[in-house]
């Protein structure tokens, strides 16, 4: 049970579905409703007033009032289109904190402007390789750019509390470890741990949560840059299970399959059409324009053929020919080799195995009411103020991951 006077905040990217057979499943989640048991109260947004009723008991929201999402969700609750109210908890600087996420049976706000090429990416364990009709494009996953560092920052704290905490561990209960240094496995005896222990676990365990924010706000950055230049979305189906296993810590920090998931989810809300594509029968990684085959070291990062195609940046090159891939999963060679003689961006701009180029900024439809506020991790990995002009600052506020914000 919640406190009634717990303040809650109210996360904007509210979830949209077509079914009132809405399952969840997360030790997060504290109480799912129906929408005709739980009932959202918007009241006086202005004057922070808007809550939501649950079992007799009333929760006041901290909204941020600039969020074009929030007066959204407004219009769909006053219509009766609300279907589930689940209210989350996050420890947040040692304090829980409680959110308020909606599901409605609507259409959800589209902030950016969709274009109307069409688009293919080879998603790798870091990089997004995307062709459009206009350009090609190779970005890092969660990468640096002109306004936001990344996640390399997060990357060194989270490595140096690691660290910090792995110290203190031998220091207390050595005989968790073997001869060479490593843990042994379900041998752990380190069960009282002192208060310098605890605390660099807690701020581990912040440092993961705000790493976590700060990915899925630039992977929906890169989402929304992608979905302007087209919705009509073709990805190459790839195995995470195995990234998991082979390079654990690299799908730790950038999710790849997270990034395709949300952009495929993205192109269909806005209409679009998505496939995954199996790249086993047609191997563009291997193929060419001219129909060959060629096996390829992993080291080998140009593709170059006798044909005269190349050379080209083997993963850009991969996605330019998921275009010319039927839907039984053969290479249509001829308009592909077709396409490529006209196509200088590709041949030109793509020849360095080290090749970057970022998407095109996304053309917004609907901004913030108010000014423009930092990221999370944005400056040194420190999450920003609240933004909210409630003064209470239970809920600190966040990112989310289409670019829109939660507090």
């Amino acid at each position: 049970m919640i406190h009634p006077n717990r303040k809650v905040g109210v996360m904007s990217k509210s979830t949209y579905r077509s079914s009132k057979n809405v399952a969840y499943s997360t030790k997060h989640h504290l109480v799912w409703c129906d929408g005709s048991i739980g009932k959202v109260l918007v009241g006086n947004m202005e004057a922070c007033l808007a809550g939501i009723t649950w079992a007799g008991v009333y929760l006041r929201f901290v909204l941020d009032t600039d969020n074009p999402v929030l007066w959204w969700a407004a219009l769909h609750v006053a219509a009766g289109r609300l279907l589930r109210v689940g209210i989350t908890r996050t420890i947040i600087r040692g304090r829980p904190t409680y959110r308020a996420l909606l599901v409605f049976n609507g259409v959800p706000l589209q902030r950016y402007k969709v274009g109307a090429e069409k688009i293919t990416l080879d998603p790798g364990l870091d990089y997004a390789n995307v062709v459009s009709d206009t350009g090609c494009y190779r970005e890092q996953l969660a990468g640096a750019n002109s306004t936001d560092p990344g996640i390399e920052f997060d990357r060194a704290y989270i490595r140096r509390l690691s660290r910090q905490l792995d110290r203190r561990h031998h220091q207390g209960s050595s005989e968790c470890f073997d001869k060479a240094g490593r843990h042994v496995k379900d041998n752990c005896h380190w069960k009282k741990r002192p208060a310098s222990a605890r605390h660099t676990q807690a701020k581990l365990s912040k440092a993961h949560r705000v790493m976590a924010s700060h990915r899925e706000s630039l992977h929906g950055n890169l989402q929304n840059r992608i979905l302007s230049l087209g919705a009509d979305v073709t990805a190459e189906k790839n195995s995470y299970e195995s990234f998991q296993r082979n390079y654990g810590r690299s799908v730790r920090d950038r999710a790849p399959g997270g990034f395709i998931t949300g952009l495929l989810r993205k192109a269909e809300s806005a209409g679009g059409r998505t496939r995954e594509g199996d790249p086993r029968k047609p191997a563009p990684f291997q193929s060419c324009v001219c129909g060959a085959r060629k096996k390829k070291p992993p080291s080998q990062r140009v593709h170059a053929c006798e044909c005269g195609a190349g050379p080209i940046q083997r993963d850009v090159f991969s996605a330019y020919l998921w275009r010319h891939i039927k839907e039984d999963g053969t290479l249509d060679a001829p308009k592909a080799q077709a396409e490529l003689s006209r196509r200088k961006d590709i041949s030109v701009h793509a020849a360095s195995g080290e090749y970057k180029q970022r998407v095109p900024l996304a053309q917004k439809r609907y901004g913030r009411v108010g000014g423009r506020v930092p990221a999370v991790g944005a400056a040194r990995g420190k999450a920003p103020k609240p933004r909210s002009t409630c003064r209470h600052s239970a809920c600190i506020s966040g990112s989310a991951g289409d670019g829109l914000s939660y507090i």
